[in-house]
């Protein structure tokens, strides 16, 4: 997924409907086609911990947290479109760098009981942690630094029990 050396779009690492998935310090570079760099989409139960993104160049998600949900963004799932929501996701000890969205989901049913720990964002142009409908989303003992926007969890009906705390540095 070198953007440098190949121009077609796609997501590195890609899960969909599944559970107890484990990715622990795998580096993400060079990722600069415009999709995503890891994905888990209807999956529950499962850690991302000590992996390193580096996102200069990419404009969406470095990880996309989400649910298969039916709409032209999914063509290639057919069958898959279930709107099963990822649950009982951590990120954690998690190194993200550049880039415009570090991690969440652009739409589409919700992401419920998520919990983002230790880990740093530096130098993001847009919202760093961004779910259009979380549930239980945890945000804290992070550091935010050189960060235009640091949390945004919207819409009011699937958008509660959200807790936030860390360090936010213009």
């Amino acid at each position: 997924v070198n953007g440098s050396e190949h121009t077609y779009s796609c997501t590195a690492l890609s899960f969909c409907h599944g559970q107890r998935i484990r990715v622990e310090g795998c580096n993400f570079v060079n990722h600069t086609t415009g999709w995503h760099q890891m994905e888990y989409s209807g999956c529950i139960d499962s850690v991302i911990d000590k992996c390193y993104f580096d996102a200069t160049g990419n404009t969406t998600e470095s990880v996309q947290i989400e649910c298969p949900y039916s709409s032209a963004s999914w063509p290639w799932a057919t069958g898959a479109t279930d709107s099963t929501p990822s649950m009982y996701i951590s990120v954690r000890n998690c190194t993200f760098e550049g880039g415009t969205v570090a991690l969440g989901h652009h739409g589409g049913g919700s992401a419920q009981h998520i919990d983002i720990a230790g880990c740093t964002f530096r130098n993001f142009s847009g919202v760093v942690v961004q779910f259009y409908g979380g549930t239980d989303v945890r945000v804290h003992d992070c550091v935010f630094a050189d960060c235009t926007g640091d949390v945004l969890i919207r819409d009011g009906h699937t958008a509660y029990n959200n807790v936030l705390n860390g360090t936010f540095t213009p």
